[in-house]
């Protein structure tokens, strides 16, 4: 059920063939026959009737496309039917196009199908060549995509995606291509030809010279340390903040170097001390999400991702804390610092007794005189000469 004028694949009633060559049909000569019976079959599917009719496999089918723009974060789109044929309510903008073909290449099926420049071969992969009675057929399709095919607009990076055209949006491609590490998209809507061509091509070197690939960290990384509160001091006293990916994301080539992190704690965690500190109260449970990071470059947000508690911390405890404190006296006590100091107190608490004891028994240091019972400091001086009286 499509319109004559519409770009066919040319698949006939009761024809079998398999998905991945539906959506060859679909996405390489911009077929709408194919377009419905993938939608006819998700439809049915998704529903669990095979005999639904093709118009409320039609409606059953765009709400599931609806549901899936605004699972993907869509700002001005809604479907009314599966091909793109133009209607009304039928609409979406390059911001939200740009979201579904990042989507779309993350499947390699997909993604390998819109890199190639033709097929040539059987509808259902010669699965029923020995049997007369089911309907097959021999297909030659070309890409609609000038980028990937032969020809004097071929772009040498190019890798994708999708052609369309109708008399109100006018001559439209979304590319992609793939140069080193960088993979860009490229959205041109309401143009003319051979200008789609030129300017897709013009803006993805735009893109690969003026922008780098960089990972602002690695999954599972830990992003810094955060200092805690309220929690099991034996576990110490800070708890990694980790990703649980890796952001990677475009800068401007001249602008990688002033990228500003910021570390922003969520208020069911945040303790703010008197001298402005900021601590995460415990308990923590490992992978639970409490922190916000934030990148900037001159004050101007280029990406922001939620982090994580990268371990277990348990919540303090008098008991917990008393054998803390306990461990860490004897832990001062054994170290070297601490068996110094030991030895010092000993050798002071050792004269201070031998200076008490003398000074108990002795008299103390002054001159002493021999008597009966104790010992002699100092002998009394001999008188000179003798005198009888």
């Amino acid at each position: 059920e499509v319109t004559l004028d519409s770009s066919k694949a040319g698949h006939v009633l009761n024809e079998k063939l398999t998905v991945e060559n539906a959506l060859r049909g679909l996405l390489m000569p911009s077929g709408n026959d194919s377009a419905n019976v993938l939608a006819a079959a998700t439809a049915r599917k998704a529903e669990n009737d095979e005999d639904m009719s093709f118009a409320k496999c039609e409606a059953v089918f765009t709400d599931l496309m609806n549901k899936k723009a605004e699972e993907l974060g869509a700002v001005n789109s809604h479907f009314t039917n599966a091909h793109g044929y133009h209607d009304e309510n039928h609409y979406s903008c390059a911001y939200d196009m740009a979201l579904f073909a990042m989507a779309f290449m993350q499947n390699e099926t997909l993604a390998e199908i819109v890199s190639e420049k033709s097929f040539s071969g059987n509808g259902a992969d010669g699965q029923f060549a020995d049997d007369p009675e089911v309907i097959t057929q021999d297909y030659n399709w070309v890409s609609h995509n000038y980028l990937i095919t032969d020809n004097e607009y071929q772009y040498a990076y190019a890798t994708g995606i999708k052609t369309g055209f109708t008399d109100e949006a006018g001559e439209c491609l979304t590319a992609s291509a793939e140069k080193g590490d960088m993979k860009l998209i490229s959205l041109l809507f309401k143009g003319s030809d051979p200008a789609r061509w030129t300017e897709s091509a013009s803006l993805l070197e735009y893109g690969f010279n003026n922008y780098a690939r960089v990972e602002l960290t690695a999954a599972g990384a830990a992003i810094e340390e955060v200092p805690l509160t309220k929690h099991n001091k034996l576990q110490g006293d800070t708890v990694p903040l980790v990703y649980q990916n890796a952001l990677v994301t475009y800068l401007p080539t001249n602008a990688v170097d002033s990228v500003e992190t910021t570390v922003t704690i969520l208020d069911d965690y945040k303790v703010e001390e008197k001298d402005g500190t900021v601590k995460v109260k415990a308990p923590l449970t490992k992978g639970e999400e409490i922190a916000t990071v934030t990148y900037t470059i001159d004050g101007k947000e280029v990406a922001q991702m939620p982090a994580y508690a990268g371990a277990d911390i348990e919540k303090g405890t008098i008991f917990n804390n008393i054998w803390y404190g306990l461990k860490t006296f004897f832990s001062h006590l054994f170290s070297l610092k601490g068996l110094i100091t030991v030895v010092v107190i000993v050798l002071i608490l050792a004269i201070i007794y031998l200076i008490l004891k003398r000074m108990r028994y002795g008299g103390g240091y002054g001159g002493g005189y021999r008597r009966r019972g104790g010992y002699t400091l100092k002998s009394p001086s001999r008188r000179r000469g003798r005198r009888r009286w």
